[in-house]
Order: structure tokens, then C-alpha cells, then sequence
């Protein structure tokens, strides 16, 4: 008996973490997906993207397009969400830096928003601890 649930146990539990990895990363996506459509919402209302912030801060020109502040915790996929305007040849982006190096999530997040290679598309990786999902060029 104790051997059957050691072997159910074995077999379930890398299931588990697939699941709760697959999880973060729809998290994430969806993050990405509300911050992207609340800065063009105030793009298009306004004709300026939200100002360029530090941090896991949410720029307060974003405040009235979002119910929930997705900077004010960590992302789901480990490090933390930062609003860049006019950064890195892009006018406008989100950042996830502070991730664990290389990690695995990146590449998922991309083969589900984007084309699945870290060096092109819509999300690049940035550093190996750093991500950038680009709003606008």
C-alpha cells in the first residue's frame, strides 16, 4: 500500500508543478494583456503613454484604466512589473526583471503571447533575469 501511493505520488507530483507553472504563466499573460490594453486605452485618450517609472510602480497616468494594481505584487512568475516609456528603442513597455536567470516560464510566456524565441517578437528577453513585452515600437 505504502509503495503504491510512493509510486501515485511520484508520478502526480511532477504533474503538480506542471500545472502550477502553466498557472503562473497564464497569470502573467493576462497581467501583460491588461497593463498593454489599459496603456493604449490611454494612449488613444490621451495621445501620450503613461510616463516612464522605476520599479514595481504603477504609473499614476494608468491608475483610472486599471481595477487592480498588477505593480503592487510580485508577478506571478517571480520578479516584479515596471512601466517603461521611450526605453530601449521602444516608446513604450513592460518589464518583468528580477526573475530567476534563464527560467523556463520565459519561453513559455512566449510560445503563449508571442512567437516562442526570446531573441524576437513581441517579448524579448532583455538579460537572462530580465523581459520586456513591447507595447508599442
Amino acid at each position: 500500500m505504502v509503495l503504491i501511493l510512493g509510486v501515485l505520488a511520484g508520478v502526480a507530483a511532477p504533474r503538480l508543478f506542471d500545472a502550477t507553472d502553466e498557472a503562473s504563466v497564464n497569470a502573467t499573460a493576462q497581467h501583460l494583456i491588461v497593463i498593454a490594453e489599459a496603456a493604449e486605452l490611454c494612449f488613444a485618450q490621451t495621445g501620450e503613454w503613461p510616463g516612464n517609472q522605476n520599479g514595481a510602480i504603477l504609473p499614476p497616468e494608468l491608475a483610472p484604466y486599471l481595477r487592480d494594481n498588477p505593480f503592487a505584487s510580485p508577478c506571478p512568475i517571480g520578479g516584479v512589473f515596471d512601466w517603461d516609456a521611450n526605453n530601449g528603442g521602444h516608446r513604450a513597455r513592460i518589464k518583468i526583471y528580477g526573475m530567476t536567470p534563464n527560467d523556463p516560464a520565459q519561453l513559455m510566456l512566449d510560445s503563449l503571447l508571442d512567437d516562442g524565441d526570446l531573441a524576437t517578437g513581441q517579448l524579448i528577453a532583455l538579460r537572462p533575469e530580465a523581459i520586456v513585452y513591447i507595447v508599442a515600437e
